[in-house]
């Protein structure tokens, strides 16, 4: 495809997951494991909003992390829009000992969650924990990922409160410390615009 200065190239919406049981101090429902809470009545309730936000079909593909949460924020947008969800682990929290859930589970949950629920080839995710070169590396490897591959589209990508902000600081170019937070609420979308021989336009 011939790329042109002018145009829009990519548009990404990055959304935070809805309000999890992890967020609140009130036990995940018993058939959800602990270290993979799902969404609370609210979380859901913010997830429904999302698509409202969406229902004009801004978006031409979904990404999720292999976490339930994220794909339950995702999933009303998808059903509205007649789309499936793509599971991108990459898109994981910074504790990654948690590995998220498998296909089975994804397709009992969220059954629009299907393409794409096995590990993609190169996952840079780590066995235990990160580092902060391994979690910009792995942010890094995100937004090659979706510019290497889905040029002219708009995606809708849900992924976890910290490592939201390592996506921001790779995107703004800035070799920010860690201690340096980029704090976003539940289910807060941030619309990114990459245009080539441009800075990245973020609203």
């Amino acid at each position: 495809m011939e790329k042109c200065n002018n145009r829009r190239n990519l548009e990404i919406y990055f959304v935070r997951h809805g309000e999890s049981y992890g967020n609140v101090d009130v036990e995940p429902k018993p058939e959800f494991k602990k270290d993979n809470p799902p969404l609370t009545s609210e979380g859901l309730r913010q997830a429904e909003l999302l698509a409202v936000r969406f229902e004009k079909g801004d978006v031409d593909r979904i990404f999720a992390s292999s976490l339930i949460r994220t794909a339950q924020t995702v999933h009303p947008v998808a059903h509205k829009l007649g789309l499936n969800i793509h599971i991108l682990p990459d898109l994981m929290e910074v504790d990654t000992s948690i590995r998220g859930a498998d296909a089975e589970e994804f397709a009992a949950k969220t059954p629009l969650a299907v393409e794409g629920a096995v590990p993609p080839v190169g996952s840079v995710l780590p066995d235990g924990p990160e580092d902060e070169e391994s979690r910009r590396l792995r942010a890094k490897k995100c937004i090659d990922y979706f510019l290497e591959n889905f040029e002219g589209e708009k995606i809708l990508v849900a992924t976890h409160g910290t490592f939201y902000g390592y996506l921001m600081k790779y995107l703004l170019g800035q070799q920010l410390p860690e201690a340096f937070y980029i704090k976003v609420r539940n289910c807060s979308v941030t619309h990114v615009i990459l245009t080539e021989g441009r800075a990245p336009a973020l609203n």
